[in-house]
């Protein structure tokens, strides 16, 4: 008999390199990874070209400026969109792996959401009023604090903060190609 490779599947996902399942939200996204399983064969390499990042179901966001790795031995794999400055939706990451099928892996991004329920309110000036002074790469920082995006979380981000209060997603992503 001839051995036959399995098709390929996604084994799992990061979001902003933490475990995370289909739409997961976050105040700000910096990468997406996951691990393609095949069952024992090694994959084909791939680049930015094998991938399409697509925000509310329809527009496709370039990946010019975007690092991706991928690893053939091990099938993971990871975009590092932090250049990208992604404005808040829902997102699609669709992986064409080489010869078999598509995969997608899907997050939502709502700037000013810090504790992630799906609303930018009191609660979340809250918890941005408890670290300010604590920048990104610091112990503490908190993701999504620098709300303004200038390197620093201060009293600007507070205002920033409250000028998005009431914010809420218009979808939730929960679908699957």
């Amino acid at each position: 008999p001839v051995a036959v490779a399995p098709t390929p599947t996604i084994g799992s996902f990061t979001v902003n390199d933490r475990a995370g399942g289909a739409g997961t939200l976050v105040p700000v996204l910096t990468s997406l990874g996951f691990t393609i399983s095949a069952g024992g064969f090694v994959l084909p390499s791939m680049t930015l070209a094998n991938l399409v990042l697509v925000r509310n179901a329809g527009e496709v966001r370039p990946l010019t400026g975007a690092g991706f790795t991928f690893n053939t031995a091990t099938g993971i794999g990871r975009l590092d969109v932090t250049s990208l400055n992604l404005p808040d939706g829902d997102y699609e990451l669709r992986v064409a792996v080489p010869n078999g099928p598509t995969l997608v892996q899907l997050a939502s991004v709502l700037r000013g959401d810090l504790n992630t329920d799906g609303v930018v309110d009191r609660k979340d000036q809250t918890l941005l009023r408890g670290v300010i002074g604590v920048n990104p790469g610091q112990p503490g920082y908190l993701e999504g604090s620098d709300v303004n995006g200038d390197g620093l979380v201060n009293n600007d981000d507070l205002t920033a903060l409250r000028a998005l209060n009431g914010r809420r997603l218009a979808t939730v992503a929960s679908t699957f190609i």
